[in-house]
């Protein structure tokens, strides 16, 4: 995943956290607001008892012809019934009530049937005498006992309200806490993508540099030991005396590992889409193996069978020489290198496996990035180069420890 869609990533993340902080809150909100309807409604029971109170006693003692007990009395019991039901009455939103609390809704309906069965008494007694105080006390008895009941309705539902307000305020408080460290989080995370890309960019700029120059360096310089190559070998085939052939050997190992850094430093720079053909591997390991020098004190062993591959031999020669040369370098006196090839319909896996020394654990993450090597007379452009090649075929190339295994997977085409 490259840096534009880590970032993309995140601050997707970052907005489904905010809009999912925001869609949480809402609803414990409207939660809240629904149940503070319920908290103004069976509030509301106290006023209308009231008020129905109030029209009776105009009613019977005062005679208004306005006064209309038996209109606040619908009233009433319409405002209990939306208590329970729930729906939406002149603008006003709410839930049909919580099962929790139909114990004291039932204790207000009863009283309330209580109420209005006392005042259908009251209603034959106007119709039939003159109405004394005492007329109404048991009307006012049951009023204040509905109001008590409803009271005690009020408060258990505000309580709850209080708990939901409550929890609503921590949820907030959660959610803020948590948006503010992803934010942080997030600001860290970018900058060390930006760190990272910047040291890259850098990087690659100081490579691109260093290509450069040492492309022309190793053009000017491959004349030169040509020269000194073929004087070293003629002068080798006239001399007898066995310490002046010593010195022009050390001089002939010079060039060739002069020969191998330059050839890494041109293979890395030259780096260009592969031709694909079909080859076959075992040939292509053949010749690598004659052009390098193999010490008779390690044993290399080829697959048996010989697989087509459709690569690019020219790219593929130069991939399994620096392979093989880094199990050679690794292999300080006797030993062996064994090269495996597994293939399935999907791929085709190729393993260099050798008994050298291994990979300081510390470079194994890092030797395929360029400029990095632990030999004393290596480039870090070889395996980098290794990579390259291997990238451009669609395939990956990883390394391990115990035993050293260089692994390349190719897909099939």
């Amino acid at each position: 995943m490259n840096s534009k869609s880590k970032i993309t990533v995140i601050v997707l993340c970052q907005i489904g956290l905010i809009m999912g902080s925001f869609l949480s809150v809402a609803i414990w909100e409207s939660q809240f607001s629904l149940l503070g309807n319920s908290v103004n409604v069976a509030g509301k029971n106290r006023l209308l008892t009231s008020q129905f109170l109030n029209e009776v006693k105009d009613y019977g003692y005062l005679n208004f012809p306005d006064a209309n007990p038996e209109k606040q009395l619908e009233l009433l019991e319409q405002n209990i019934l939306f208590l329970k039901n729930g729906g939406e009455e002149n603008g006003l939103k709410l839930d049909p009530l919580n099962e929790q609390f139909y114990p004291e809704w039932e204790q207000v309906y009863f009283h309330f049937q209580i109420m209005k069965s006392d005042f259908e008494h009251f209603q034959s007694i106007t119709a039939s005498q003159t109405l004394s105080p005492l007329d109404v006390t048991s009307l006012e008895v049951n009023s204040v006992v509905l109001i008590r009941s409803s009271d005690v309705l009020v408060s258990k539902i505000g309580l709850m309200t209080d708990n939901l307000s409550r929890t609503l305020l921590i949820l907030q408080s959660v959610l803020v806490a948590i948006n503010v460290a992803v934010h942080v989080m997030m600001v860290i995370l970018i900058s060390k993508i930006f760190k990272n890309e910047f040291k890259k960019t850098l990087k690659m700029e100081k490579l691109a540099t260093v290509g450069e120059l040492s492309s022309r360096l190793a053009h000017d310089m491959r004349n030169p030991l040509s020269y000194i190559n073929m004087s070293t070998q003629l002068l080798k085939s006239k001399v007898t005396e066995k310490e002046t052939v010593e010195k022009l050997d050390v001089i002939e190992k010079g060039i060739q590992r002069m020969s191998h850094q330059i050839n890494d430093v041109m293979d890395f720079v030259r780096s260009k889409e592969p031709e694909l053909k079909l080859w076959d591997l075992k040939s292509i390991l053949e010749d690598c193996l004659d052009r390098l020098k193999i010490p008779d004190s390690i044993k290399v062993t080829l697959p048996e069978k010989s697989i087509l591959i459709k690569c690019d031999r020219t790219q593929f020669e130069i991939l399994f020489i620096n392979l093989i040369s880094n199990a050679l370098d690794s292999i300080k006196n006797n030993g062996s290198i064994e090269i495996r090839v597994n293939t399935s319909p999907n791929e085709t896996k190729i393993e260099i496996i050798d008994s050298g020394n291994g990979i300081p654990n510390n470079k194994l993450d890092q030797i395929f990035e360029p400029l990095v090597t632990f030999k004393e007379s290596g480039t870090g452009l070889g395996l980098a180069s290794c990579k390259n090649i291997v990238k451009n075929h669609k395939g990956v190339i990883y390394a391990k420890n115990n035993p050293t295994t260089f692994t390349v997977i190719l897909p099939n085409y």
